[in-house]
């Protein structure tokens, strides 16, 4: 996917036929013919949850993240790997065969820490990603929900566009997108992606 981060495929993957359902409440939408009971409306949720990933209500607070737990758990780490490395260059120019044996040690130690702090920072940033995506998630089902119930659609699919150009080349990627295309058909006319994507201003971020 685009520049959403890994493991945002797989959630999507798995949430994306999750918005067929009996819609509850609403709200004003754009003018359109009432429909039948009982017909569904086709919503791009995987495409929506991207772009509002993307967008500038989630992205900054995203790198500002990123940024805080680099300064929290990485950088303290790399400013000492530095310091023992000035140390040993020292120790090594004055022939001090102790001081290197010692530092060695700690280089060792500083290691087993870097990799510990590497797998914290990664998963403290992916279970606040997480948190992001839910939050977005409900967000598009909500505005969903609202939309197909005033244009008189008992049911909301969550689908990607079958027709759509595939953007990812890898197998796992193409799996991914091709099972976010739950309807291999529908008429344009139930498709409520743009309708919501106003409701959200996501095309003003």
């Amino acid at each position: 996917m685009r520049t959403a981060p890994i493991f945002l495929a797989a959630i999507a993957s798995s949430v994306v036929t999750l918005l067929g359902f009996q819609l509850l409440s609403g709200t004003p939408a754009t003018a359109r013919p009432m429909v039948a009971e009982g017909d569904i409306a086709i919503c791009d949720v995987a495409t929506l949850s991207e772009d509002m990933m993307d967008s500038d209500r989630y992205l900054p607070q995203r790198e500002q993240k990123r940024e805080d737990l680099q300064t929290e758990l990485l950088l303290p780490l790399e400013n000492l790997a530095k310091q023992l490395e000035a140390d040993f260059t020292a120790a090594q120019a004055a022939d001090d065969q102790a001081k290197m044996q010692a530092l060695q040690g700690q280089f060792m130690q500083l290691q087993q820490q870097a990799q510990q702090a590497q797998q914290d920072f990664q998963q403290q940033l992916q279970q606040f990603i997480a948190e992001q995506f839910k939050d977005a998630y409900n967000q598009i089902v909500e505005s969903a929900q609202a939309i197909g119930e005033d244009l008189g659609y008992s049911y909301v699919a969550a689908s990607s566009p079958p027709t759509a150009e595939f953007e990812d080349e890898s197998f796992a990627d193409l799996l991914t997108e091709v099972l976010s295309r739950t309807y291999v058909s529908f008429p344009d006319g139930v498709d409520i992606t743009a309708d919501v994507r106003d409701d959200l201003n996501l095309d003003a971020e």
